[in-house]
């Protein structure tokens, strides 16, 4: 849909899409949490493919250097790792960045949107707030539910003229806070990030 003209193009058919992101060569992937499946739209092909299962997937990314995607298991704790192969299918599957969860019996995370900055991290909802991960899958920071949120967290992503504002997104609003991270956007070309420290 371009904010611009308003004209609307159709680019995927027959299936549902729940979380979205589109890497810089015009490949689409996705997660239908229904069907348990992540697909991907290669560019003009309407006909997904799908390129792995399991249950209820959700928030989905790309890693700074989009050589990684990032599909969080919304009723588990963890966020898993793909290698995107040069065909755009995925290999290499593992469960990636340990989330925390809630205090109490609770083994759900609600793990959901994400976004990556320009250095690897992660930046992904939960039920908590917002878990900011290093590039070796550790839980750096939690940023709690903005003031005023009853609910968990949903979606992430940096905008701006410099990509240092952090938007956060819950089932009442959306919120902003200013940032010294800058995001990426996956459309663009993709971003070296430096090597990981132990």
């Amino acid at each position: 849909w371009n904010l611009t003209t308003g004209e609307s193009v159709i680019v995927g058919e027959g299936t549902k899409c729940n979380d979205i992101v589109v890497r810089h060569d015009g490949k689409i992937y996705y997660t239908d949490p229904q069907a348990s499946r992540i697909r991907m739209l290669n560019p003009g092909n309407k006909t997904p493919i799908d390129v792995d299962t399991f249950e209820r997937p959700n928030g989905i990314g790309l890693s700074a250097d989009q050589t990684l995607l990032f599909v969080a298991h919304f009723t588990g704790r963890f966020i898993y790792s793909y290698t995107i192969a040069e065909d755009g299918s995925l290999k290499n599957k593992q469960p990636y960045f340990h989330m925390h969860l809630p205090h109490g019996p609770e083994t759900e995370a609600r793990l959901d949107g994400m976004c990556t900055t320009r250095d690897g991290l992660l930046v992904a909802s939960s039920d908590i707030g917002i878990q900011i991960c290093d590039q070796p899958g550790r839980v750096q920071l939690i940023l709690p539910r903005p003031p005023g949120a009853i609910r968990r967290t949903c979606y992430t992503t940096f905008g701006g003229p410099d990509r240092k504002t952090l938007y956060v997104a819950t089932p009442e609003a959306i919120y902003k806070r200013k940032t010294k991270l800058t995001g990426i956007d996956p459309a663009k070309k993709p971003v070296k990030p430096p090597k990981p420290r132990l």
